[in-house]
């Protein structure tokens, strides 16, 4: 029963659940299978990209994320130079998907993001995380709404 404590009940207009997306960017291809078990075993949709630049072709390719978790040291490319491309190439979705750094640095720097979760994580921490950026996301989104709304009156 505790496991429901806090979930939300969301549905769209069919009555159908509707499922939260999140895209998980990560250089290590074990972590990214890791962290998409968890978190469909959880109820979420999970797309992954092996490296920034692979996310970043990805997105033009599926359903607006309801959260970005993005590594923050990748080969390649990392995640302060990935949030750059993705800030011009996405600038709508840039606005209004939450991103979250993974690190298992001390040092997160603080580059648009809305938060970071430590590598290692323990799963429950990390799934409650996932939840609470999650939320604050929606709020967001219907914050800018609401705000777009009334200017538009």
């Amino acid at each position: 029963m505790e496991k429901l404590v806090g979930l939300k009940d969301r549905f769209k207009a069919d009555n159908s659940a509707v499922i939260e997306s999140i895209l998980v960017v990560d250089d290590c291809a074990d972590l990214l299978e890791l962290q998409k078990l968890i978190l469909e075993l959880e109820g979420y949709e999970v797309t992954t990209a092996l490296g920034g630049r692979v996310a970043l072709e990805l997105l033009s390719n599926i359903t607006k994320p309801d959260l970005i978790l993005l590594d923050v040291q990748m080969a390649g490319m990392s995640g302060p130079e990935f949030l750059t491309v993705f800030k011009e190439r996405y600038p709508d979705l840039s606005n209004s998907v939450p991103v979250v750094f993974l690190s298992g640095m001390d040092d997160i720097p603080n580059k648009n993001v809305v938060g970071y979760i430590h590598k290692p994580f323990e799963v429950n921490g990390f799934l409650e995380s996932v939840r609470r950026f999650i939320e604050r996301g929606i709020i967001e989104r219907g914050r800018q709404a609401f705000c777009s709304g009334i200017t538009a009156i």
